[in-house]
């Protein structure tokens, strides 16, 4: 998903959907940008999208900080990744 302010870019958000128990999940696996303050508010738009591609879940893998941002939204703690560089 490309979010254009005018003819500047302000973000891409990368999702992928995919079947789990034979239902479509909507991923949101990264995002990139500037100015997120004005772009993250595009939330229910995107949730929108992916009701209209029959996804019955929205999943985003954000980093921490997100998690403030999404929990005023409905969003819930599920999975935790760790990493280790190797």
């Amino acid at each position: 998903m490309l979010v254009m302010d005018g003819d500047t870019a302000q973000a891409l958000i990368g999702v992928r959907i995919h079947q789990q128990n034979g239902k479509s999940i909507g991923d949101l696996i990264w995002a990139a940008g500037f100015s997120r303050e004005q772009w993250q508010t595009l939330l229910p738009e995107l949730e929108q999208m992916l009701r209209d591609a029959g996804c019955v879940m929205c999943r985003p893998i954000a980093r921490p900080g997100w998690s403030r941002y999404l929990k005023k939204h409905g969003y819930r703690l599920k999975h935790v990744i760790m990493e280790k560089p190797l």
